[in-house]
């Protein structure tokens, strides 16, 4: 447990991919919240579930979200402490192939939201990402002019200033290495590899292209949440969570070397051998001085990588 705020509710926080479970006290009884985006969250059936142990104010309630309303408002008279909001159409390639509906998801959302909890008094961070900048001039600070490259760096930017605009906090995060729990019961659960993670160990075994010439500044998903909760007590503006400068060849080196297995299948590409729909920026390192001031710390990434390691996390299909 955290108490995010003396005046806040204690809140305890689960960050896994695009997915954010908290359990929290509400109206005095345990209650979970669960969000999960079925194929977008603007324009297409998602739900947000709130199922108390209990009860929450003495009644079990669902609450789904459908259209381009989201009934933001409703859900939010339950009045959590804060809300991080994560989930984004992060395939740039994606994006770049459908960028009205990416929009819809990367943009619209993030500005309702911070509008609605603006309203509510309701702490909102949003998580954006580094590839608002170009990689020209890395190392990026916090007040550095952004410049995206992509598409999905544009919306991101966009909503960024929407944010902002409603007195939000963006947390500009790295390349993200996570896990999500399998089907097994607390209070031992197992986990494993999810997003990056997962491609690097499945790629050690079927094969795979790395960049040498991309540089970013990942982080575990742990450190991330860590960074993020720190965001939500003391964030204003915009805030960087970063790590160590790496290029994608060293860091699927780096996970083999961690997870014991064999690069032998593992590629060096450079940009221009590949042909992709959205634009890479070759260098999107970012500096975290603001959150570094406020208390955030970033274990080098072997560490954290063995940190992460700890949870069971074992390679898929092994």
């Amino acid at each position: 447990r955290r108490s995010v705020r003396p005046s806040h509710r204690d809140v305890r926080w689960r960050w896994l991919d695009a997915d954010l479970t908290s359990r929290a006290s509400i109206a005095g009884d345990p209650c979970e919240a669960r969000w999960t985006s079925r194929a977008s969250i603007a324009g297409d059936p998602c739900e947000a579930r709130w199922t108390s142990r209990d009860s929450i104010a003495g009644d079990l309630c669902e609450a789904r979200w459908a259209g381009p309303g989201l009934g933001v408002d409703a859900c939010l008279e339950i009045a959590p402490a804060a809300i991080i909001h994560c989930a984004a159409q992060a395939n740039a390639n994606e994006v770049e192939r459908q960028p009205t509906r990416s929009a819809r998801i990367n943009v619209d959302v993030p500005r309702r939201l911070a509008r609605a909890a603006a309203r509510h008094g309701i702490r909102f961070i949003h998580v954006s990402t580094d590839l608002v900048f170009d990689g020209a001039a890395a190392p990026y600070a916090e007040d550095a002019v952004t410049c995206p490259l992509s598409e999905y760096g544009r919306q991101k930017e966009a909503a960024e200033r929407a944010v902002l605009a409603s007195g939000g906090v963006v947390c500009r995060l790295p390349l993200l290495l996570g896990a999500k729990p399998c089907d097994s019961d607390p209070p031992h659960p197992q986990w494993q590899p999810a997003g990056a993670l997962e491609w690097m160990l499945r790629s050690c075994e079927t094969g795979a292209s790395l960049f040498v010439d991309e540089h970013r500044s990942p982080l575990t998903t742990l450190t991330a949440a860590r960074g993020l909760l720190l965001a939500v007590e003391h964030g204003s503006g915009v805030w960087h969570l970063a790590g160590e400068r790496i290029s994608r060849w060293d860091l699927g080196l780096l996970v083999a070397s961690v997870w014991n297995r064999a690069p032998d299948k593992l590629e060096r590409v450079r940009h221009q051998d590949l042909q992709l729909a959205a634009p890479r920026p070759a260098d999107v390192t970012l500096t975290s001085a603001v959150a570094t001031a406020a208390g955030f710390h970033a274990a080098g990434l072997r560490e954290q990588l063995e940190e992460l390691k700890t949870l069971r996390v074992s390679s898929p299909d092994r």
